[in-house]
């Protein structure tokens, strides 16, 4: 079932949302998460039949969609959509695809993908927005800290990603049974449940480790985010892959990234 997509919310091009269609119709999706949504440009964009959104604070007024029986809005933060759903045993909802876009901070996402697990099946996608940051400050967890260097420097750009970048460390060390990729020049990485546990070396000696990285924990361990580029995502996804160090990918990714987001200022 195609949804019908307000004009409002419309865009020339929503790469999010052409991304998770993309995905949904390789994997037949029916049901679809959102967490974050705002204006809902990403949300109204995906054409999944059941649609799931949940944002404290959406930007666009839900009641106008109350008729729709294919679209579920939660005016609330996603802990208590969680809690909500727990509570109403709701956990024979599997969602097909999840999009993960909330709070830029580890801890909430982590929090969310976590929730998320009860809700979703072997075959489930999830899309986590912003584990790429441009430059040391996008990665800052605090974004009124990243907007005051930003001002300090003479950066006019607004980017903040937060430091959800760790979320691919953790996935890397605490959930050996799930694969993922990044897409770089795109800020996101793709996870999904592989056909068995991995024998994976940590990166890291404990979960508190993960808390305490920094963006230049990346140099270290930039090979560990899977980078492919956009082409290769479907062929990739839902398979177990070991993708080798690519030299030059992260050259471009370490170095000449924050080089970039500084000079289109």
């Amino acid at each position: 079932m195609k949804m019908l997509i307000p004009n409002a919310y419309m865009q020339e091009t929503n790469y999010s949302a052409m991304r998770i269609n993309n995905i949904a119709t390789v994997k037949n999706a029916k049901t679809y998460l959102e967490i974050g949504v705002q204006r809902g440009n990403t949300f109204f964009n995906v054409n999944v039949q059941n649609k799931f959104a949940v944002d404290p604070n959406f930007l666009f007024n839900i009641n106008q969609y109350s008729d729709n029986p294919c679209l579920h809005f939660f005016a609330m933060p996603s802990d208590d959509f969680f809690k909500l759903m727990f509570s109403k045993k709701n956990n024979l909802l599997k969602f097909d695809v999840i999009f993960i876009d909330g709070l830029h901070t580890y801890e909430q996402t982590l929090t969310d993908f976590k929730n998320s697990l009860s809700f979703a099946h072997d075959d489930t996608v999830w899309i986590i927005d912003d584990t790429v940051p441009t430059n040391p400050y996008s990665a800052i967890s605090d974004v009124n800290l990243t907007y005051l260097f930003y001002k300090k420097i003479g950066y006019k750009g607004k980017s903040w990603h937060g430091d959800v970048f760790k979320i691919v460390f953790a996935i890397h060390d605490l959930f050996p049974e799930f694969s993922y990729c990044t897409l770089l020049n795109k800020s996101q990485t793709i996870v999904w449940k592989t056909k068995k546990n991995k024998d994976k070396r940590k990166i890291f000696q404990s979960a508190k480790e993960i808390e305490m990285c920094t963006y230049f924990n990346i140099f270290n361990y930039a090979h560990k985010f899977n980078a492919i580029p956009e082409h290769f995502l479907l062929n990739v996804v839902g398979n177990d892959i070991e993708l080798e160090y690519d030299h030059d990918v992260w050259e471009e990714f370490i170095y000449k990234l924050p080089q970039k987001s500084f000079e289109n200022s």
